[in-house]
Parts: structure tokens; sequence; C-alpha cells
């Protein structure tokens, strides 16, 4: 079973594509990742939030500022991303242009899928996977 998650980032900058490979390419890759949501803040229309969340592997800390309807929204896909590396899953990360990251993951087996989807049904907010 595989799951995954997108949110919508600000921009993409050049280098964003050579991140996403290299954290691809750890070994680590799901083992011991975490996620945390630094900042949250209303974007300039209003109708938005504007975040910073960090990812953290290994000794690198990566920040990438997204956006999304609510804080609620950064907040849960942090969550997800976090319960999802914590039971050792493969994560792959994927832009799908034109802003946004898709995260897959690929739990280590059917026992940790259930409990891991079961998660992802609770956190999920309307649109958050979609």
């Amino acid at each position: 079973m595989i799951l995954s998650t997108k949110i919508e980032l600000v921009k993409i900058s050049s280098r964003t594509e050579e991140i996403l490979a290299m954290l691809n390419s750890l070994s680590a890759a799901g083992n011991g990742m975490q996620m945390t949501v630094l900042e949250l803040a209303p974007s300039d229309d209003g109708q938005r939030v504007i975040g910073k969340i960090q990812l953290l592997a290994e000794e690198l800390k990566i920040s990438f500022n997204v956006v999304a309807p609510t804080g609620a929204h950064i907040s849960s896909f942090a969550s997800q991303f976090n319960m999802a590396s914590s039971h050792y899953c493969e994560i792959k990360f994927e832009l799908i242009k034109p802003t946004s990251l898709k995260f897959t993951f690929c739990p280590p087996s059917q026992e940790v899928a259930t409990r891991v989807e079961n998660f992802f049904e609770l956190t999920s907010i309307p649109n958050l996977n979609a």
C-alpha cells in the first residue's frame, strides 16, 4: 500500500528539484526524518495561510514556504508526515508543477500501512490529500 499527501509551495526556486533529488537519495529516507511547522501567517489576500515547514533529515535542515487554506491544513500535513516517518515508511518527494510538493509513503508492512492509513483518515482535512 502506498499513501501520499501534497502541499502547495509558495514558489519553486531553481534549487528545489536538486534539493528533492538529494532528499530522495538519502539512505535514511523515512528513517528519522521530522517535519516542523516554523511559522504561520495570513496571506496578503487574507484568504489563505502562508507557512514555513522545515524538514530535518540527519544533519540537514531544509525549509519550504507553503500555502494552504488554513493553518490546520499545514499542521495536519506535518503530523501525517511525522507519523509515516516515525513508522519507518520509505518517503519519496516529487515536484508536481506548477507549485505542488507531493510526498509518497511506502510502509514497511501491512500492519504499519493500516496504522498510518487510519491516522491519515483521522487527521484528514477536506482537500488536504486531493
